[in-house]
């Protein structure tokens, strides 16, 4: 039986039969199993919106040996930026599939697949793995609407990266990115008219939103698979240290480490997004107002944290001395203000450039960074403009 799945749902080793909706008229030669990102991304990019797959075939061609995922995929092989960029694009486009894939179940009063939700959780820790600054960077690349799908996602991959970075045993990489994937699955139950409120919640409001963290783990914890740091990080991840946090105003040390860590990761990431009642803030305000926070937040873990992810976090925008804009795509351990950066765009002159890389850590360099920036102040669609001339 066929089925019509988005262009975001696509997978490698589905067997695609034909074109649902597209913009434009270019003919596309479509029928066949897909073998690549590559192809998906090409898709993509003639402007594909939904597909007609065949099921069967796609399980006949699975049993004949065509592989469902890249080769590589699952290697602990470390790779170029620019090797593993178009395929953890597609990992984070997955994950927020798969995220408005779990929101649905929990409205339906359905429990999350253990399995699926297993299998993200493995690809996100193995493309960290073969190129931590890959899947960094697409957490700071925001769409406009879908914020939990989103939010999810970007807190998954940082949890990954930050307890990769922290040295943990591979249970715990994993527990915890799985945390960071379900921490706000109970959000879908809240209504919409408070989470998108402008004005300051009353009392009773804010206890209306402070129980999404015991909706979130009503289904998990019916469900041994799930590890108990993930359970522990995610009914944690709202307390804080002086105990002003919910649901239980936990203190100090009564805090797990899963749940501090959880706390520094998804209020960092929840400012650097725009929201109905406020603007999005750029990273390297995010990581200060952590830093400047110690009754509330670990201000050891907040230090790791600045450590993993960098003073300007892979995949934020900065503006130089000269003028100039660039995105960073690689961190310099030993000198975090001095990044590798990919230069695009003149602000001075108000046009693109031609993309090019400079490593500021590089002797008789000539600029600096003045300041990080939002794509905002730009008056460009970055969003676009990445997909297409970044990491095309």
């Amino acid at each position: 039986m066929l089925k019509e799945i988005s262009i975001d749902e696509l997978a490698v080793g589905m067997y695609v039969h034909s074109i649902a909706t597209q913009t434009g008229d270019l003919k596309i030669k479509t029928r066949g199993m897909v073998s690549s990102w590559d192809t998906i991304r090409d898709l993509k990019r003639k402007g594909i919106q939904s597909l007609i797959i065949d099921p069967e075939k796609q399980k006949q061609r699975q049993k004949s040996g065509v592989p469902e995922v890249l080769p590589d995929e699952d290697k602990d092989v470390s790779v170029s930026y620019d090797t593993e960029i178009g395929r953890a694009r597609f990992l984070h486009d997955q994950g927020k599939v798969l995220m408005k894939r779990l929101l649905t179940a929990m409205e339906l009063g359905s429990p999350p697949e253990p399995e699926v939700v297993d299998e993200y959780a493995d690809r996100v820790i193995a493309s960290s793995k073969r190129n931590p600054d890959a899947l960094m960077t697409l957490t700071r690349i925001r769409d406009k609407g879908g914020y939990q799908m989103e939010h999810a996602t970007n807190v998954s991959v940082l949890m990954a990266r930050f307890a990769q970075f922290r040295q943990m045993s591979e249970g715990e990489v994993h527990a915890l990115t799985l945390a960071g994937l379900m921490h706000d699955l109970g959000m879908v139950l809240i209504p919409d008219s408070l989470l998108e409120k402008e004005a300051a919640l009353s009392a009773h409001e804010r206890e209306m939103v402070q129980t999404h963290v015991e909706k979130s783990l009503s289904d998990l914890r019916k469900q041994a698979v799930f590890p108990a740091e993930a359970i522990q990080a995610i009914a944690e991840h709202h307390e804080r240290l002086d105990g002003s946090g919910y649901p239980d105003g936990l203190k100090g040390d009564h805090i797990s480490l899963y749940g501090r860590m959880l706390a520094i990761v998804d209020s960092f990431d929840a400012m650097t997004a725009e929201r109905p009642y406020r603007k999005a803030m750029p990273t390297s305000k995010a990581l200060k107002i952590l830093l400047q926070a110690p009754e509330l937040y670990d201000e050891t873990l907040v230090q790791q944290f600045v450590k993993c992810v960098g003073v300007y976090p892979t995949g934020s925008l900065v503006r130089l001395d000269n003028g100039k804009v660039g995105m960073v795509i690689r961190q310099n351990e030993k000198l975090p203000l001095q990044p590798r950066i990919k230069v695009f765009y003149s602000q001075t002159a108000g046009h693109y450039l031609p993309p090019k890389v400079y490593d500021l850590a590089t002797p008789r360099m000539n600029f600096d960074i003045e300041r990080a920036i939002l794509p905002e102040e730009l008056g460009i669609d970055f969003v676009r403009f990445f997909n297409t001339s970044i990491a095309p």
